[in-house]
């Protein structure tokens, strides 16, 4: 079986292993990036950053693609089924000491695309789609793993591996970390829409519609689009909801 050697093998190329890449690759090490998909998830998944995430995508080299596909949030408030603030909080100014918005809901296939195209320079690195961990295990100062293509399988020994493969990770799962889940699984129809030319944004500030009737979370998010979550009520499938 073909066997490669590398200093690092990542497995996943989603915000995390595509930024890992690129600081890598701006180090000099070797490096080998792994992902099970061809092309970036379409539809926006995380929406929120702060100011501390920015500045390390400025030294991804992403900041700027980033900072155009993103939405300053002015503000985040908590009102009741009568519409009266409960809570609220503001960012202490525009900026923060980095330089970057407090608080910005983001569009992440924008995220990653920059992501991508900056670990596309990165001469040290190697990046293949369509390639899937399979298995590893421990070999000496370093690991084996067996990686699965559309040309078969082959072997990569690395100094380290690095899971970057989301709540399904195989990575977690061969090394037996257990996932800690929160309790907080709950049906939510998140319904993300593109505003229409001349359509004035809705507004800047993140609101959360405490009805026990029923909860609903509006939110901007890049210039252009906003979403809406509702959460679905015992019985209610999404189908019911938007019908």
């Amino acid at each position: 079986m073909k066997r490669e050697e590398t200093e690092v093998l990542i497995a996943g190329l989603g915000p995390v292993g595509a930024a890992l890449g690129v600081y890598l690759g701006r180090m000099g090490v070797r490096a080998i990036a792994i992902e099970r998909d061809r092309d970036v998830y379409p539809l926006p998944r995380a929406a929120h950053l702060d100011h501390e995430t920015m500045r390390l995508l400025h030294l991804a080299g992403g900041a700027e693609a980033v900072a155009k596909a993103s939405q300053p949030l002015s503000s985040y408030e908590f009102r009741n089924a009568a519409g009266e603030l409960l809570m609220g909080f503001k960012p202490a100014g525009d900026l923060a000491p980095t330089g970057w918005p407090w608080s910005s809901m983001f569009h992440q296939p924008t995220l990653e695309h920059a992501l991508r195209a900056r670990l596309a320079e990165m001469p040290t690195v190697s990046t293949r789609l369509c390639h899937a961990l399979k298995t590893y295990e421990v070999a000496g100062e370093g690991i084996v793993a067996g990686i699965e293509s559309g040309d078969g399988v082959y072997e990569v020994a690395a100094r380290f591996i690095v899971g970057c493969d989301g709540g399904n990770s195989t990575v977690r799962r061969k090394t037996g970390i257990e996932l800690d889940d929160m309790g907080f699984d709950e049906p939510w129809l998140v319904v993300d829409t593109v505003l229409k030319n001349g359509v004035t944004r809705l507004s800047t500030a993140g609101l959360q519609h405490c009805d026990p009737a029923r909860p609903v979370t509006s939110m901007p998010m890049a210039p252009g689009r906003h979403r809406f979550e509702i959460m679905l009520l015992p019985g209610e499938r999404p189908e019911d909801v938007v019908s």
